[in-house]
């Protein structure tokens, strides 16, 4: 049989995971002026920066630094001084298949730094969860046609891959300088941190613009007896251009990540307003997704003299990769251990929230985990003191998340307020980010080989369809052109009356 196939080339994209990798890393710093004096721990914070991602042959490795800082005082009637440290992260993970080269990232999942003092140094217990993503482009071959392929019967199916097309990244350095009242008698910066929200993007000629902000906390350590350290909060807003060919543009997804931040206060002279100096450098990643369609021959057959069997092939194609955000609000209340000190203001409030677990039932998802609340408050005898607790949060989402794709959960504009004299309420917004990979199983054929006669049956024949029976199956099943089952079919409306079929 003298016939012509007509081909294709798409790429699916193989995507390979690692588990999570936990880690506990010890950071020091010199305290000085403690002596054998109390030294108590009021905040601490971490920030994990991932600086070289490199895919080697069965594996990916990793190397960052991890920033821990802390705000302490030495005694009961100290004011409050800070602490900085940091330590590299290095580490590698066994993935098999994974060849160099290949695309890879590698995230920090979760962060908590526990900060304590020992012998005349603040001692950092930071404990890491990394996990890796790396992945390649696979080209696949479809059969899209035949040609001068007379009595043979052929199927096709759409086919859809999505894949990760390019990746462009780009850094920019926020920087702002606000005044702070004179009344508050601002003295220098302690400790500072940043969140990224409400990330978005346009599209304009030559590119995206990127919009969004930065909320940059800084605690703030002041001349006032009744309230020694105030958290001052202020928005970065973000706008950078990021240049991108015109047709990656039409699908595109946001990453962000704070590298560094620093602020400092340059105090008031006569009387005058403080200022205070905030700097973000933050590192904007735009994924650029593309689609690759097809209609793909997946079966056919003869009805011809000469035999013909398909050379299928069944490959995981990822058919469309989503991010899901949304937002919840969080209340609880921190009970503080001290009954018998009771709150007479709330400084600082610092929450962190680690995700526990994710379950499914395949159309609603549970997010559940603790949200890690920090506070700073002055008693009623005007002692600074700190609580630190660990409260429970559950996310009810309204659609099916991937309990094996990256889940995050982050804390926006914690606020704290004395409830009770026992007790301080803690407010803040849960947000919700989710990456979701839909993948299908694709059969499809590569080839069309000849395999002696056919052996065709003539004449006239009577067939009762059964519920799984379509025309295809039928036609196969009795070598005759789809288009004599379709006649048949349409002849005999009801299902229940045989059809008749000419061979």
């Amino acid at each position: 049989m003298d016939f012509t196939l007509t081909r294709k080339t798409i790429e699916a994209e193989k995507q390979y995971a690692s588990e999570k990798v936990q880690m506990h890393l010890r950071a020091e710093a010199m305290v000085l002026g403690a002596g054998r004096d109390n030294v108590d721990v009021l905040l601490s914070d971490c920030r994990v920066r991932i600086t070289s991602v490199q895919a080697q042959p069965d594996r990916v490795t990793c190397q960052g630094e991890a920033v821990c800082q802390a705000a302490y005082r030495v005694d009961s009637q100290s004011g409050a001084r800070a602490a900085n440290a940091s330590v590299p992260v290095s580490c590698a993970f066994d993935m098999k298949g994974v060849l160099s080269g290949m695309t890879a990232k590698v995230f920090s999942e979760d962060n908590e730094v526990n900060a304590r003092y020992e012998n005349g140094h603040m001692v950092f217990d930071v404990y890491l969860t990394l996990s890796a993503v790396a992945s390649s482009l696979v080209p696949v071959q479809v059969i899209t046609g035949i040609q001068n392929g007379e009595g043979i019967e052929a199927a096709y199916k759409d086919i859809k891959s999505v894949k990760l097309a390019a990746e462009s990244e780009a850094l920019a350095v926020l920087s702002q300088t606000v005044s702070l009242p004179a009344a508050l008698d601002a003295r220098y910066a302690l400790m500072e941190w940043a969140t990224i929200s409400q990330l978005d993007h346009q599209k304009e000629p030559g590119g995206i613009r990127v919009s969004g902000n930065v909320l940059v906390e800084t605690l703030i350590s002041t001349g006032l007896t009744q309230k020694p350290v105030q958290l001052v909060k202020y928005r970065l807003p973000i706008d950078r251009f990021m240049e991108m060919p015109e047709w990656l543009t039409e699908n595109v997804q946001l990453d962000a990540s704070v590298l560094s931040v620093k602020t400092s206060v340059n105090q008031a002279v006569m009387g005058e307003d403080a200022s205070l100096l905030m700097e973000a450098e933050i590192e904007i990643t735009a994924s650029a997704l593309a689609e690759d369609e097809v209609n793909a021959l997946t079966d056919a057959f003869s009805t011809g003299e000469t035999r013909v069997l398909c050379d299928n092939k069944t490959i995981e194609i990822c058919e469309n990769i989503s991010r899901i955000t949304m937002n919840e609000p969080f209340r609880a209340s921190v009970l503080l251990k001290d009954a018998t000190k009771s709150v007479s203001e709330v400084c600082a409030v610092k929450t962190r929230a680690s995700v526990g677990e994710v379950t499914t039932d395949g159309k609603k998802s549970q997010v559940s985990g603790v949200v890690n609340a920090q506070v700073v408050y002055v008693t009623a005898d005007g002692e600074m003191m700190a609580e630190n607790q660990d409260l429970p949060f559950e996310i009810e989402a309204a659609c099916a998340l991937d309990p094996n794709g990256r889940v995050r959960v982050s804390c926006v504009s914690p606020e704290g307020n004395a409830l009770m004299s026992d007790r301080i309420e803690i407010k803040c917004m849960l947000l919700l980010t989710s990456d979701k990979r839909t993948n299908k199983a694709v059969s499809f054929s590569e080839g069309i080989l000849e395999e002696g006669e056919n052996k065709r049956k003539k004449g006239v024949m009577i067939v009762w369809p059964q519920r799984a029976d379509t025309a295809w199956t039928i036609a196969k099943r009795y070598l005759t052109p789809v288009i004599n089952v379709e006649n048949a079919i349409n002849a005999n409306s009801s299902n229940q009356n045989p059809l008749v079929l000419w061979l």
